[in-house]
């Protein structure tokens, strides 16, 4: 349908709609006989709007932007379920690499995707 990046900033090749405008586009298509919500990726484009460094908002999200990658998101754990404050899934530093270390119980769309935004703890506070 064309309709993608909705809600992606047009400096990354998106529409910028305001909530607002996303829901009146929404609307059309569930009146159809096979439902469709439109942006499909749009939570895990804002979660990776909020962290990604200029480099990964290069090679991640302006192709995602434009409808040619999807992402899977890994954010629930065991004992923590898909609330952040109780995550100890880490990430670190190790040489110019990032060494996680924890598990995750579902990581969401993985046979569409074509990367993963993993949530993890940084740093050596565990409770906050």
């Amino acid at each position: 349908m064309g309709l993608w990046a909705l809600d992606a900033p047009e400096e990354l090749g998106g529409a910028n709609l305001p909530a607002v405008a996303l829901m009146a586009v929404n609307e059309e298509p569930w009146r159809t006989v096979v439902p469709f919500t439109l942006p499909p990726d749009s939570p895990n484009l804002h979660m990776l709007m909020a962290v990604a460094s200029p480099e990964q908002k290069n090679k991640y999200m302006e192709p995602y932007a434009r409808g040619e990658t999807k992402s899977a998101i890994a954010i629930p754990e065991p004992g923590a379920g898909a609330d952040p404050s109780g995550m100890t899934t880490k990430a670190e530093m190790v040489g110019n690499e990032w060494v996680i270390n924890g598990r995750k119980i579902l990581v969401s769309r993985v046979p569409q995707a074509d990367f993963i935004i993993l949530m993890a703890r940084v740093g050596s506070n565990t409770s906050s």
